[in-house]
């Protein structure tokens, strides 16, 4: 059995979750949740906003396995993008983020990912490295770089991991980019923009 190379072994690694909040402050309904994300709104769409990893919610269905696409944007819209990434709540954010410059197709998990790159030619892909399973970010690039459309698409890599050489690793797997998470709307869109003419 061979060694396992770095970029496949932190791929796997699970995100560990949160601490759990302390007890809610006097006068706080005992039902309160001790966070809610903003509604819809001026907050929600601050330039400032951060996107945090977190591990993916544990829910039943077709939309907690990622095995469908969800189209966001028509075609007109801009370059075709495709989002891979597993966690729900991300993958919502990360359609939100960037449906407005482009035409985004997001799915949850490698074999979705492929049938969506079979289907329709990309300019650029958004791949979270740790999708859950046994296939990675890295393994759909590598896949892609042997379809005839995909050989050049603009990759970058998102990953929540934040370790010396983790960079230099993905660019020498292919990616074109590194985003590490938490990440800002504008990093993410200015290192998109850098590969994907808008």
């Amino acid at each position: 059995m061979s060694p396992v190379s770095p970029l496949v072994a932190e791929a796997t690694a699970r995100v560990t979750a949160p601490p759990a909040p302390g007890p809610a402050p006097p006068g706080a309904p005992a039902f309160a949740p001790p966070f809610a994300p903003p509604a819809a709104g001026p907050l929600a769409d601050d330039a400032s906003m951060i996107v945090r990893a977190g591990p993916a919610p544990d829910e039943s269905g077709p939309a907690a396995t990622g095995r469908h696409v969800e189209k966001t944007a028509d075609p007109a819209s801009g370059p075709a993008i495709l989002v891979v990434e597993d966690n729900n709540d991300t993958r919502m954010l990360l359609e939100r983020i960037l449906r407005s410059t482009y035409d985004v197709t997001a799915v949850g998990d490698a074999r979705s990912a492929l049938t969506a790159m079979n289907e329709r030619p990309f300019s650029g892909l958004v791949l979270d490295i740790n999708l859950g399973g046994r296939e990675t970010g890295a393994d759909v690039l590598r896949i892609a770089r042997s379809l005839p459309n995909h050989d050049g698409v603009f990759a970058i890599a998102l990953t929540a991991y934040a370790l010396p050489g983790d960079r230099e690793r993905l660019l020498e797997a292919g990616f074109n980019e590194y985003v590490s998470k938490p990440f800002t709307r504008q990093s993410l869109m200015d290192t998109l923009k850098a590969g994907v003419a808008a």
